[in-house]
């Protein structure tokens, strides 16, 4: 049997915006394989997936190391396999150095979310998390002459802009495109309302919250203000601490034996004198606690920021996975052999994101 490539590859900068960008695409029921790494994407593409995504990890290296991860990743493409570039809707990361390796004549570029109530306006992002516009033409530098970003408020224009093309030959953007982008390649629709398929509710859950975003922060403090089957843990510099050390939040409940409850929380925080880097931090506590999960059978795991992702998934030694669709709007939900990972982005999401999420997951109903 012929070797079937994917219609689409997504490339992002970390791997939240991998499995957020492809998620539209699972719950239009495609197909969609996602490679960890850029050493695991050619067996990615050998698996008839009609999506892959890869995170090329490289929104924090140098200009010039980001470049080459994305030359070896685009050299791997398959000529009939159409590429989506996924950036951060706030414009973190290499944007340009990663752009100026592609070759393209001009790119539609679409950091807008207007789902989640971020947008372009005059030019530049603003809404939800943005607490300045941040202009896109900046952030492109010389390749803004290439490129069109129109000012987006709806999914709506971003619908009918993209049905125009405009002459692009290339796609860029955050979530907002890549919705647009899903249903025109569905094949077919799952119900906004339901879990993901063959998905069963499970009886524990692991959080492991390494971005230290405010929005994240305000999160934690919701779900545990607001759940008594929670065992909340703070992990300073790495190190998981007990009830009443320094920088201990003041509003986390009194610190409770995991076994006996069906949720537990590990925050990764920083002390006074920051002994550690943020990523640092988060792979000790990935050491700890990766055997742990992946013996559970019956429960899911969940993590924030795309560096916690990377760095707890890699001390689990998994390189790929299915991607199965949305917990939440934006929130992806993976399977792994008997692992469930749900992942979400640090700077996005209503207060009571967590919440929901942790009643999805465990069959419940939230009110």
């Amino acid at each position: 049997m012929p070797l079937r490539h994917p219609k689409l590859l997504i490339i992002a900068d970390d791997l939240t915006g991998a499995l957020d960008a492809a998620s539209p695409f699972a719950m239009q029921g495609l197909r969609v394989q996602v490679a960890l790494r850029p050493d695991a994407l050619d067996q990615v593409l050998t698996q008839g997936a009609d999506i892959v995504s890869v995170s090329t990890a490289s929104r924090e290296l140098p200009a010039s190391d980001a470049r080459g991860i994305i030359r070896r990743v685009l050299s791997a493409v398959p000529p009939e396999t159409m590429v989506f570039k996924k950036i951060d809707s706030r414009l973190k990361g290499n944007i340009a150095a990663e752009l100026s390796v592609f070759d393209f004549q001009r790119a539609l570029v679409i950091p807008a979310i207007p789902a989640f109530e971020r947008n372009v306006k005059n030019g530049a992002v603003v809404g939800f998390g943005v607490d300045a516009p941040i202009d896109i033409a900046a952030q492109l530098g010389d390749l803004a002459k290439r490129c069109l970003f129109p000012d987006i408020s709806s999914d709506d224009e971003i619908d009918s802009i993209f049905a125009r093309n405009h002459g692009a030959d290339l796609f860029v953007g955050a979530r907002g495109l890549a919705v647009a982008l899903a249903r025109k390649m569905a094949r077919q629709r799952h119900g906004d309302e339901q879990l993901p398929q063959f998905v069963e509710p499970v009886t524990r859950m692991t959080f492991i919250v390494g971005s230290r975003d405010p929005i994240t922060n305000a999160q934690v403090l919701e779900l545990c203000a607001h759940r008594q089957d929670i065992a909340y843990m703070a992990a300073i510099d790495g190190v998981i601490t007990s009830q009443g050390e320094t920088a201990f939040p003041a509003w986390a409940p009194p610190m409770t034996e995991p076994a006996a409850m069906r949720l537990r929380l590990i925050q990764s925080l920083a002390s006074e004198s920051a002994s550690k880097t943020a990523l640092d931090a988060v792979r000790d506590i990935a050491r700890h606690i990766a055997k742990d999960i992946s013996c559970q059978n019956d429960g899911a795991l969940f993590l924030t920021g795309g560096a916690t992702a990377e760095a707890v998934l890699g001390e689990m030694g998994i390189a790929q996975f299915e991607l199965l669709g949305d917990v939440i709007d934006g929130v992806p939900l993976a399977r792994c052999e008997n692992v469930l990972i749900i992942t979400k982005s640090g700077g996005f999401g209503a207060p009571d994101a967590l919440r929901q999420i942790a009643a999805r997951m465990l069959g419940q109903r939230e009110g």
